[in-house]
Protein backbone atom coordinates (compact mmCIF):
# COMPACT_ATOMS: atom_id res chain seq x y z
CA UNK A 1 0.00 0.00 0.00
CA UNK A 2 1.19 3.38 -1.10
CA UNK A 3 1.65 6.31 1.83
CA UNK A 4 -0.64 9.14 0.72
CA UNK A 5 1.38 11.25 2.91
CA UNK A 6 -1.22 12.84 5.36
CA UNK A 7 -1.12 12.36 9.03
CA UNK A 8 -4.39 11.90 11.11
CA UNK A 9 -5.10 13.26 14.20
CA UNK A 10 -7.99 11.99 16.49
CA UNK A 11 -9.76 14.26 19.26
CA UNK A 12 -12.79 13.37 21.26
CA UNK A 13 -12.73 16.39 23.66
CA UNK A 14 -13.01 19.79 21.58
CA UNK A 15 -10.67 22.04 23.38
CA UNK A 16 -7.85 19.27 22.89
CA UNK A 17 -8.25 19.31 19.40
CA UNK A 18 -8.82 23.36 19.52
CA UNK A 19 -5.72 23.67 21.60
CA UNK A 20 -3.90 21.52 18.95
CA UNK A 21 -5.20 23.36 16.12
CA UNK A 22 -3.47 26.76 17.38
CA UNK A 23 -0.27 25.32 17.68
CA UNK A 24 0.36 23.56 14.77
CA UNK A 25 -2.59 24.57 11.85
CA UNK A 26 -3.67 21.72 9.73
CA UNK A 27 -4.56 21.60 5.63
CA UNK A 28 -7.88 20.08 6.05
CA UNK A 29 -9.75 19.46 8.76
CA UNK A 30 -13.00 17.33 9.41
CA UNK A 31 -14.90 18.27 12.44
CA UNK A 32 -17.93 16.92 13.94
CA UNK A 33 -20.19 19.71 14.66
CA UNK A 34 -22.30 17.90 17.46
CA UNK A 35 -18.61 17.28 19.35
CA UNK A 36 -20.47 15.12 22.63
CA UNK A 37 -17.24 15.34 24.98
CA UNK A 38 -15.82 18.10 26.80
CA UNK A 39 -17.21 21.89 26.66
CA UNK A 40 -16.17 22.65 23.53
CA UNK A 41 -18.14 22.17 20.38
CA UNK A 42 -17.63 21.92 17.07
CA UNK A 43 -19.90 25.27 16.36
CA UNK A 44 -17.67 26.95 19.20
CA UNK A 45 -14.21 25.75 17.21
CA UNK A 46 -15.47 27.13 13.88
CA UNK A 47 -16.04 30.53 15.26
CA UNK A 48 -12.72 30.22 17.35
CA UNK A 49 -10.94 29.43 13.95
CA UNK A 50 -12.79 31.86 12.32
CA UNK A 51 -11.75 34.66 14.70
CA UNK A 52 -7.93 34.07 14.88
CA UNK A 53 -7.75 33.42 11.37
Amino acid sequence: MMDSGFRVSYFKSGRKAFQKLKISPPDAIVLDILLEEGEMDGWTILRELKRIR
